[in-house]
């Protein structure tokens, strides 16, 4: 599979390992380096408990790392909801 970005940067060959290492190598037009970053951003527990529908202001003990874990193991409140009007309703 060949993108364009990619094909930009390697003359079409297609490597993404190609594309990435043209970019770290590129100079900018006064000579000087740059550093490409290009790791991925972590969501903070504020964000993920939101995306699983918990209620804004929700209030989680301990830490960044304890929120997220008990936002991961944690039955989202809409799901929750919806297997119980599910029972009720059978």
């Amino acid at each position: 599979m060949s993108f364009r970005f990619v094909d930009l940067f390697c003359g079409g060959g297609g490597s993404i390992t190609g594309a990435i290492s043209a970019l770290k190598n590129a100079g900018m037009p006064d000579g000087q380096q740059f550093k490409l970053d290009i790791t991925h951003r972590m969501l903070t527990a504020e964000k993920l408990a939101r995306a699983t529908s918990f209620p804004e202001g929700y209030i989680f003990f301990g830490g960044d790392t304890a929120a997220k874990k008990q936002i991961g193991n944690a039955v989202p409140p809409k799901l929750a909801e919806a297997l119980y009007m599910a029972i009720l309703a059978a």
